[in-house]
Parts: structure tokens; sequence; C-alpha cells
């Protein structure tokens, strides 16, 4: 159910829209009605509307006054401004007061109904991001698995992006809420990761649409360091701790010893229980996942493969080349390459 404000000082106009919003789209409920812009900001607390019509000339505080406060306070409400004034300043002045979109009086039922679904599909979306996919990422955190924490990540970073990509005000604040819930969880779990920030220094500090990406991943690496290196193995979660381990030495040959090692089993035991719970060989998983790291590297970034390579500690670049097209099927400059003409074609 979409609530609905109307705001107009003509009776008429408000019962026009009406029966409109009644008679041409479906879920659609008048919470309120107001006839001055000061009344309108006093009926969105009071019965807080997601969708607001909003006339701009009006006795008093008028509707592009109104528009501004009620943005400020909440600026995923909906505003879409209605006026029989067919200026272009006019439309400057309600965007830039934060109204959503613009229609001219009189209005047809078309233009009201288009302007609905457009932003009622945009509202889906946004909560999509903000509740659904970060619900996933912070269940991945709460349950300590790294490897599925960076791909709900990966997916939460990329629907930012496109929600996003062109507002960098509304951009930093959505990176701020997901940034402060994975904190609840670790606060839940006792963990302390922002110690490992500069003091006086923020995770969202000049924030971009460049380095969000990076920035949000660092949160949930110095999340998993307090994981791994700060907390025992408990309650059977021996397979939890040692895919948490590789994750975050993945820079790095692991032996099977070593990772037994850190959860206090014996390597014979280790093996027999990766196999049972993973059904793959402790090195071959390893192995996928550091390929998986250099596919990463080769897609997003112009390392050279000798760098990469180096990074994952493979030493000789013949032999990693090897060992990534035995994984993948394809040499890293195939990859690369392939990987370039999706993006140049999408």
């Amino acid at each position: 159910m979409c609530k609905v404000l109307l705001v107009d000082d003509e009776y008429l106009e408000r019962e026009a829209l009406k029966i409109i919003l009644h008679e041409e789209l479906e879920g659609m409920m008048i919470v309120g009605e107001a006839s001055t812009g000061r009344k309108a900001v006093e009926l969105c607390e009071t019965h807080n509307p997601d969708m607001i019509f909003m006339d701009i000339r009006m006795p008093g505080m008028d509707g592009l006054e109104a528009t501004e406060i009620i943005k400020s306070r909440d600026k995923e409400k909906v505003i879409i401004i209605l006026t029989a004034y067919d200026d272009f300043r006019y439309a400057q002045k309600a965007i830039k007061s934060g109204a959503d979109d613009y229609i001219l009086k009189p209005a047809r039922p078309a233009d009201i109904v288009e302007a609905v679904k457009k932003h009622k599909k945009l509202k889906e979306s946004y909560r999509e991001a903000r509740e659904l996919k970060i619900d996933e990422l912070i269940h991945q955190i709460h349950i300590e698995d790294y490897k599925c924490a960076k791909e709900k990540l990966k997916t939460v970073v990329h629907q930012l992006i496109r929600l996003y990509g062109e507002q960098q005000e509304q951009l930093k604040e959505n990176a701020q809420m997901i940034v402060k819930k994975m904190l609840e969880t670790c606060e839940e779990k006792d963990l302390k990761p922002m110690q490992h920030w500069s003091k006086g220094s923020s995770p969202l500090e000049g924030i971009t649409l460049f380095t969000v990406k990076e920035r949000l991943f660092k949160v949930l690496d110095h999340i998993f360091e307090e994981i791994v290196h700060g907390k025992a193995v408990e309650d059977n979660k021996e397979i939890y701790a040692i895919l948490n381990y590789i994750e975050k030495n993945i820079h790095r040959p692991i032996t099977l010893e070593e990772a037994a090692e850190y959860v206090h089993l014996s390597s014979f035991y280790l093996s027999k229980l990766f196999k049972k719970e993973l059904n793959v060989n402790f090195i071959q998983y390893v192995t996928e996942r550091r390929m998986e790291r250099a596919k990463e590297l080769l897609e997003n970034t112009d390392l050279p493969i000798l760098n990469i390579a180096l990074e994952l500690s493979y030493h000789e670049p013949n032999y990693f080349s090897k060992v990534f097209k035995k994984v993948v099927g394809m040499t890293p400059t195939e990859y690369r390459e392939s990987k370039g003409k999706e993006k140049s074609q999408s």
C-alpha cells in the first residue's frame, strides 16, 4: 500500500487527483490533505506518507519551501510538484528544493499514472538495496562466513552504484547506513573492528563513486580480521574458522598443517573434515580461491600479470599462468581480454 498526501489550496484540484489515483491505480491510500505548505509539513510528521502531490503556489508557506523542509527530514519521501506555471525556472527551483518530479496543470491522468508507477518502482528498488541485500550481508557477518560476506557485499555495492551512482550525497548516506549496520552486528558479537582505523579518521571520509567499493570492503576486512585473529573457535565451527582464515591469507601459500594448527586439530582430521563438508580437498579449495582472487584483479585492475602472480605469492609467472589455465580454462591474458570485450559490448 502506497500512502499519499495531497497538498493544494484548491479543493477541486485535490478531488480530481483523488479520482485519478483511485480509478487508474491500485494500492493507493490517501492519508491526508492540506491546503498550505505548513499543514503539509505537519501532516508528514503525523501521517508519514510515501508520496506527496504538492502544489507550488499556496498561501503562507509555498510548495517549494515545504518540499525543502520535508526532504531535509526524510529524503526518501517522493514529492511530485503540480503547477500551472509552464516555466523552466520553476522546474529548476522545484528540483533544487528536492522534488522528485514536476507535472503541469491541468495534469492528465496518464501523466499522474506514469509518475506514480515510476517512483513506486524506484522506492521498491531503494528498499531492496537498503533492506534485503544488506540483511543478507549482515547475516553472513553474523554467522562469520567471510567468503559469502564478500560475495554479498559485492552485490550490495553493485546495487548502490546502480541506484545512486550519480547522486553523491545519497551514495554517501547509504554507504554510511551499510557501515552502521555492519558495525552494529560487530557490537552484538563484542568485536571492535574500528580500532584498526587511524585515530580521528573515518572509513567513509571523502567517499566517492570510485572509492565506495574499496572503503566498504576495507571495513569488512577489518571485521573479519577481528574474527580470525581475536576469537577462539567454538560450537564446532572449525570449518568456518578455517575458511575465514584462508580468505584473510589468500595472498600467500597456506598449508594444511598451518590451518590445522590454527584450529588446534590434527592435519589428518582437518583433511577428512574438509572433504566431508566441502566435497573438495584442502589444496584444491585454496588454489581455486586464489584463482578467484586473480580473476578479480585481472578484471578490475590494470595490474600486469607478473604483479598479480606476485601478489598471490606465485614467484614464477609461467607456473601461475599454468595453474590459472587449469582452473579457469584459459590463460590470464585470454581471461582479461574476454572480460574487456564483455565490458565494451555492454
